[in-house]
């Protein structure tokens, strides 16, 4: 139950209403500020920041290249040992 004896006319209800929606905006542009800050790379000053930027998503992209191969590999086979298991043999294309 509301204890407090205040009433609520409909100025005031637009009023905080007004001011709640003034608080949600600013706060939406402060996380899309810190959205856009985490997000974006810092700016290179120099060759040599370029380049070690480079090379380190060339390194990650070799990384993932070869954690994906490694997966198909082991998932292959795990398919291979289900199919064993279940007596289930793959069938071959004739020509």
């Amino acid at each position: 139950m509301n204890t407090n004896n205040e009433r609520y006319d409909t100025e005031r209800i637009a009023a905080m209403k007004a001011g709640l929606q003034n608080e949600l905006n600013e706060s939406r542009q402060r996380i899309a500020q810190h959205w856009d800050n985490l997000t974006t790379e810092p700016a290179q000053q120099t060759r040599q920041q370029m380049f070690m930027n480079q090379v380190s998503k060339g390194l990650a992209l070799y990384d993932g290249v070869m954690t994906g191969y490694k997966l198909y590999k082991r998932l292959r086979l795990m398919g291979s040992l289900v199919s064993w298991f279940t007596g289930k043999k793959k069938k071959k294309k004739q020509a």
